[in-house]
């Protein structure tokens, strides 16, 4: 008699949804980080325009390149804030994956759990089972023994 686990398709399905969980966590982590390099780029941006004009300002600069400078920075600007919202966002994603990795990881657990007790339950069964065929053989030469012409065991 094979082990059957009556819940199998079950203890697959939560192993699959936590694989799946994994790769969520995975992608929103991946998402952070793109976000984190991409503001990192800004603000090495906009330090390399700051530093450009710093040396820019002591021989002279033109009013029209203070101008696009200044517009620069507010373009700068504008893109860490989106950019800090969209990280805060991925934050959140990657919070939000992390407690359904856990949650699925407790539900697998638990099936496990379940499966393994199973197991142990099968394998006793099978120890009586065996245990009962041993015994059953050992009744069944004493009596042949017993019943056959012949010296008698003692």
């Amino acid at each position: 008699m094979a082990f059957h686990f009556p819940l199998e398709s079950l203890l697959t399905y939560r192993q699959n949804l936590e694989r799946k969980c994994e790769l969520a966590l995975h992608q929103a982590v991946a998402e952070a980080s793109k976000i984190q390099r991409e503001i990192q780029n800004v603000d090495l941006a906009a330090a390399e325009l700051r530093d450009c004009e710093t040396t820019s300002l002591q021989p002279g600069m033109r009013a029209s390149e203070l101008q696009w400078n200044g517009l620069q920075r507010i373009a700068f600007r504008s893109r860490r804030e989106w950019l800090g919202k969209k990280l805060a966002e991925a934050e959140r994603m990657r919070t939000a994956c992390l407690q359904d990795l856990q949650r699925a990881k407790q539900q697998r657990g638990t099936v496990e759990r379940l499966r393994q007790q199973r197991w142990v339950l099968y394998c006793i069964e099978i120890g009586r089972r065996e245990q009962r065929q041993l015994d059953d053989l050992f009744l069944s030469r004493r009596f042949y023994l017993a019943n056959s012409p012949g010296p008698k065991p003692e």
